[in-house]
């Protein structure tokens, strides 16, 4: 009975789905369809802001570092700077005391120590207190401008030219361009250079030693007439290579212009910049030989010898071994030659290298050692080496050279602070006339020559 009228209860027709149910599966696709799209529109937006915040921040960390550059870079000139004051300072000291005094304490050059001292100003805690345990119990804390802190710090060295040719004497008078050329012409004597003039130079040509002279003299000379034949011209050829010049007839400015006067190369360079400088006075400072400077050694010899002919002059063997000895007694002592003692160790080299402690580099140029009572060579004495010497003529050395304090400092200072490297290099000459200063204290030298790099 329930089952008939259940049955009875039910439509005769199904009921028609409504139009919701229907809508139903479109509406939820169309909406599966809106959020892909949004999702997409969001991870877009999503990748620009983030493309946008790293050029940001590296646009940042750029001008970031650009200004610690630029901080750090000032900081560096001024400890450069800083480096170049204490130079002044070290040759204000060394004219003052050590070359007013010179006779009596020796030739001392504060330049030489210079690397050591200037440690005290830019060293680390740790090196400013060893420096000044040195000098006994000093508290450095207390004292102001010493030491750096941080990742920076600044170098100083100091040298000099006084030891060198100075070819800008060609520029001079007649007697300094004469006096030139025989400083030149006993440079280049020595048959161990010929291979510079029996190969073709830069230029294609061969040159021999006199023309190669004249022609350095004639590049820095004020006229245009060949040396030693006026009225004749310069004719060097300059004028006619694939990039044409002229004589500069005028001072020069650095040891490399030389590269463009007739037959100099740089296979000459090599060899003779260390013998040149454009600084100073026309006559070397014999205090101030380079024992790196052989050719110069050799030139005082060849243009001071009492016998020209003398047999050692004539042998290249005997003559590069005599040279050699005396730049050794230089390096080997450390001590400053004089004109006495310069003419004595040309006479005998083979003493002046067996001095007490310098017998093993006797023995190295060919001495032999014999004899006992040296207890410092463990009981032998060292015999002094054959080396023939020479006697040379003090009158004709003393128009070469002067014997006296330095009188052009090559100063470098370099300062390095973080990331960035300043260097400044600069020539100052103690006699040169300041036409900036009206304080007649301060008239006599001035730098020459400056460069920042």
């Amino acid at each position: 009975m329930t089952r008939v009228w259940t049955r009875l209860m039910q439509p005769a027709f199904p009921r028609a789905a409504s139009s919701d149910a229907r809508q139903a599966p479109a509406t939820r696709r169309q909406r599966n369809a809106q959020r892909g799209v949004a999702l997409l529109i969001v991870t877009a937006g999503l990748t620009v802001l983030g493309a946008l915040q790293m050029s940001y921040r590296k646009r940042s960390e750029t001008d970031m570092q650009s200004a610690l550059n630029s901080r750090d870079d000032l900081r560096a000139h001024y400890l450069a700077r800083s480096g170049i004051n204490l130079s002044r300072l070290v040759i204000k000291v060394q004219q003052s005391v050590m070359d007013k005094f010179r006779k009596q304490i020796g030739d001392i050059q504060l330049a030489e120590f210079v690397p050591t001292m200037i440690r005290a100003f830019s060293g680390q805690k740790d090196e400013v207190e060893g420096l000044a345990s040195l000098m006994g119990p000093i508290d450095t804390s207390k004292i102001k401008g010493l030491g750096l802190a941080g990742k920076q710090d600044f170098s100083l060295e100091m040298d000099t030219d006084d030891g060198r040719i100075n070819l800008n004497c060609a520029g001079g008078s007649t007697a300094s361009q004469q006096a030139l050329e025989g400083k030149l012409a006993a440079l280049v004597l020595s048959p161990e250079y010929d291979r510079f003039f029996l190969t073709e130079g830069p230029d294609g040509q061969l040159t021999d030693r006199a023309t190669m002279v004249h022609a350095i003299l004639d590049y820095v000379d004020r006229d245009e007439s060949m040396f030693g034949a006026p009225g004749q011209g310069e004719q060097y050829g300059y004028d006619q290579t694939n990039e044409p010049y002229l004589a500069k007839n005028n001072y020069i400015d650095t040891v490399e212009e030389l590269q463009l006067v007739r037959g100099i190369g740089d296979d000459f360079m090599d060899k003779f910049r260390s013998s040149f400088t454009v600084y100073g006075g026309c006559k070397v400072n014999l205090a101030a030989l380079d024992p790196r400077s052989a050719p110069v050694f050799a030139m005082l010899i060849y243009q001071a010898a009492k016998n020209p002919s003398d047999p050692v002059l004539t042998d290249p063997v005997k003559f590069l071994k005599l040279v050699q000895a005396v730049t050794q007694v230089r390096q080997l002592w450390g001590t400053p030659f004089s004109v006495q003692t310069f003419v004595s160790t040309v006479k005998e080299p083979g003493e002046a290298l067996v001095k007490p402690g310098g017998g093993i580099l006797g023995n190295l140029l060919g001495g032999g050692g014999g004899g006992s009572g040296d207890p410092a060579t463990g009981g032998q004495t060292q015999a002094a080496p054959e080396i023939d010497g020479l006697e040379l003529d003090t009158g004709k050395l003393n128009q070469l050279v002067i014997d006296g304090p330095r009188r052009t400092y090559r100063v470098e200072s370099t300062a390095t602070v973080g990331r960035v490297t300043k260097r400044i290099f600069g020539i100052f000459d103690t006699q040169h006339v300041n036409q900036n200063n009206i304080d007649p204290q301060y008239r006599t030298g001035t730098w020459v020559y400056w460069r920042e790099d």
